[in-house]
């Protein structure tokens, strides 16, 4: 992973400009952590078409990367960049509306296919 201040040298040279920056500690932690929860759930099946060694390193690579987000320090950094800066909303309320969007829509396939399964 790149220091943010590594990641703003390199951004500062492309032209373009920072309009907004979030940084997620503990977000990827709990995304790897529901992973590796739903990848526990599922390993048999997992073995099955891959094999034990696999499935190990599978386990201790999301373990390992959930602990350096929990415990090391580890961070995401969400960077917005832009050419112009008027292309850019001044709220980030767009991000939950797509992101509702998407729930709902993959939601939606889901319930189609459990139906469809039956």
């Amino acid at each position: 992973m790149l220091p943010l201040s590594e990641i703003a040298s390199k951004i500062e040279r492309s032209g373009l400009n920072v309009r907004d920056l979030k940084v997620l500690p503990l977000r990827h932690a709990e995304t790897l952590k529901a992973w590796r929860e739903r990848f526990m759930a599922n390993r048999e099946k997992a073995i099955e078409i891959y094999n034990e060694c696999f499935c190990r390193i599978c386990e201790f690579y999301l373990a390992a990367r959930e602990a350096g987000f929990r415990y090391s320090g580890f961070v995401v950094f969400q960077i917005q960049l832009a050419k112009k800066v008027e292309t850019v909303l001044v709220t980030r309320n767009y991000i939950a509306n797509d992101e509702n969007r998407l729930v709902t829509y993959f939601s939606d396939i889901a319930d189609k296919t459990k139906h469809r399964d039956r």
